[in-house]
């Protein structure tokens, strides 16, 4: 898709790009601000610099040929919510995701941790975005530059591993934890990122009805009361 192909396209609301696409120009949906839905195809290796600044779409996956996502890409998606990164996605670029106040889910599949320029994620809240990565990345994740700073992080395909012989549960206003060794850490922590409690108790008093995060051990899982 050319540079400026669908820019200032106001009336355009959803799109499927054709798998003859290899690439998404310059500009190519800037200010596209009723576009909710588009589905990039497998054949897309590279998205260009601005290629969605100020669209209206609301979630978008990165198929697993794209290997560059250049600066400014998706600059203020004010509506943005949910980004999802394919497995060989090798570099983001500056200010790429800057003025994207809304998104609170990411999942990287890439077992490296995508280089990011300047700013790339800067504006992502990172106490309100949930993180997904791949089994075995963690630990790279958790000390690579800007990926570092969220502050839930999560393993793709977690469910197995956060059930395995732990079972946390809600009962009475309070949070049981069942199954971990004697000792393990624990602690909860609201969606907004606050400290509820940290220690090696397991039942927990929590303050209300609300969706918790509680870790247990290296596990996490998010519970609602």
């Amino acid at each position: 898709i050319g540079n400026f192909t669908f820019c200032g396209c106001s009336s355009l609301e959803s799109i499927t790009i054709p798998n003859s696409v290899t690439s998404i120009g310059f500009s190519a949906f800037k200010d596209c601000t009723k576009l909710t839905s588009i589905t990039i195809p497998n054949s897309v290796t590279s998205i260009g610099t601005s290629a969605f600044v100020g669209s209206g779409i609301r979630s978008i996956t990165i198929p697993a040929n794209v290997t560059l996502i250049e600066k400014e890409a998706f600059w203020h998606c004010s509506s943005l919510e949910e980004v999802i990164l394919g497995a060989n996605v090798k570099l983001i670029g500056e200010y790429a995701f800057v003025e994207c106040p809304a998104i609170t889910s990411l999942t990287s599949y890439a077992a490296i941790p995508p280089t990011c320029g300047a700013n790339a994620l800067t504006h992502i809240d990172k106490a309100l975005c949930d993180l997904y990565v791949p089994e075995g990345s963690l630990e790279a994740y958790k000390s690579a530059n800007q990926w570092k700073d969220f502050f839930f992080v999560f393993t793709t395909g977690l469910e197995d591993v956060k059930t395995n012989g732990i079972n946390i549960k809600a009962q009475d206003g309070c949070i049981i934890v069942d199954g971990a060794p004697m000792g393990t850490a624990v602690a909860v922590y609201g969606t907004a990122g606050q400290c509820i409690y940290k220690g090696k108790q397991t039942r927990i008093q929590v303050p209300g009805h609300d969706t918790y995060i509680v870790k247990v051990g290296g596990m996490v899982r998010k519970l609602a009361m």
